[in-house]
């Protein structure tokens, strides 16, 4: 698939790809604005950008984890503290430097995603940067003054909003906003960056400040503590909020014994709890008289899953049933697993209908398949959009096989007019107008949708 086709196919990747060629377009306008002078750098430019990057990677290594898969820490601070201190150029040249070197080398994310939450950052520190810029925001000692207070409200409602707003959209269209509990990562996420632009403010005022060498390095220690001191404050505040779901999930179970009654609540609870795939969890098969493990997809990359640390036997590996949509694989593979080994099976799930049927020849044109009436291969099978009787070059077709047998499967849900292409030698016997009509839900199955024919001599 090429790549045009790849984002056509996923809104999630032209969000993507918008906020990463946003982030470059950032990048070579704050590069072109210092390079040509419209944008002055001041002593020391260089070695601040070199400061504020450690201190924003250090900010994303001892982040606080959410519930699930969330996770937030002070980097918003750091470019706002940026974005202040010197204008919109430093926040852009800072923002992927600290999220790079942060979760790439420091908290051993894949590049891809680090790349990714570099270019989110980027890119909405320069659009929040620039509103600051265009509605006359000071930088400097001048950023804190009391007519500075509306670009000041705005870059602190914008800059946000822009970087997790592009960030979760993304994730959402991905369909990989599973593992995130919407309501506490919402409000945590709230909490830091409170936080976070609090104590930029502060390490201005404090960088600034025109007061004695004793006085100021007692003043820097004391927000310095603060920072340190506020990251576990809030980490424990947020374990709080998990015991609460952990209690709700006990309550689930502890309300009906019955697990098969509970299981979707409980699934509900525990993945905003945990990394799904990061789980084991069994229940009970009376069927089988076993325990079975259960994995979920919902919440991985790609539909992935994974069961780990299984002893040798045989097993059987399968899929429950997914609402409006159809299976395209098995829908359960035996396997014998032997000690230390590992299989790998797919399961293909799809949205859309299956029309399935024969083209038979009806010798005695009753309308139903007799003994000694065969299936008529290579017959043209056609959805007759337009229902004019005739195959057009825009209209889905298929060949029967051997045996007559056809299969329609790349419909979506809707009603459809389904014929066989006639020739001078043949006729419909069955239907007796040469069209069948069939209307589907998502993943719904028509079968013996068969198509009868005779001879004309």
């Amino acid at each position: 698939m090429s790549s045009l086709s790849r984002l056509k196919a996923s809104p999630a990747l032209v969000v993507r790809a918008l906020v990463a060629l946003a982030a470059a377009g950032a990048i070579a306008a704050a590069v072109t604005a210092l390079a040509t002078g419209r944008v002055s750098r001041g002593a020391g430019f260089a070695q601040e950008i070199l400061v504020l990057a450690v201190v924003g990677a250090l900010a994303r290594r001892y982040g606080i984890p959410l519930p699930g898969k969330g996770f937030t820490s002070y980097i918003l601070g750091v470019t706002a503290y940026a974005i202040l201190d010197r204008g919109w150029p430093l926040g852009v040249l800072v923002a992927p430097a600290a999220m790079i070197t942060g979760d790439l080398a420091l908290r051993r994310l894949p590049a891809a995603t680090a790349l990714d939450n570099a270019a989110h950052l980027t890119a909405g520190s320069a659009v929040a940067g620039l509103a600051y810029a265009r509605l006359g925001g000071t930088t400097g000692p001048d950023a804190l003054a009391p007519d500075n207070l509306l670009p000041l409200v705005t870059l602190l409602v914008l800059l946000p909003c822009i970087v997790n707003g592009t960030f979760y959209l993304q994730l959402a269209l991905g369909r990989a906003i599973a593992w995130v509990d919407a309501r506490l990562t919402a409000r945590w996420e709230a909490v830091v960056y409170v936080c976070s632009f609090g104590l930029a403010l502060g390490w201005l005022a404090v960088m600034h400040a025109n007061v004695g060498g004793i006085r100021l390095v007692g003043i820097g220690a004391a927000l310095l503590g603060a920072t340190v001191a506020s990251g576990p404050v809030i980490r424990r505040a947020v374990r709080a909020d998990e015991l609460a779901l952990i209690q709700d999930l006990s309550q689930a179970i502890a309300r009906d014994i019955s697990l098969a009654k509970s299981f979707q609540r409980i699934q509900e609870l525990a993945r905003r709890l945990v990394p799904w795939e990061h789980m084991g969890f069994a229940r009970y098969d009376a069927a089988s008289n076993e325990m079975e493990l259960v994995a979920d997809t919902a919440a991985t990359d790609h539909g992935r899953f994974r069961f780990d640390a299984l002893p040798p036997r045989k097993y059987r590996l399968r899929i429950t049933p997914v609402p409006n949509r159809r299976a395209t694989t098995p829908v359960f593979y035996d396997l014998t697993l032997p000690a230390a080994a590992s299989r790998s099976r797919t399961f293909g799930q799809t949205y859309n209908i299956l029309i399935s049927g024969r083209v038979f020849e009806d010798l005695n044109s009753n309308g139903v398949i007799d003994a000694g009436e065969v299936g008529l291969a290579s017959v043209t099978v056609f959805v007759d959009a337009d229902n004019d009787g005739v195959p057009d070059s825009d209209e889905l077709s298929v060949l029967t096989d051997a045996a007559g047998r056809y299969a329609i499967t790349a419909l979506p849900s809707g009603t459809f007019n389904i014929r066989v292409h006639t020739t001078s030698s043949s006729a419909n016997t069955v239907p007796g107008s040469g069209r069948r009509t069939v209307t589907l839900s998502s993943g719904q199955v028509a079968a013996n949708v068969n198509l009868g024919q005779r001879r004309i001599a």
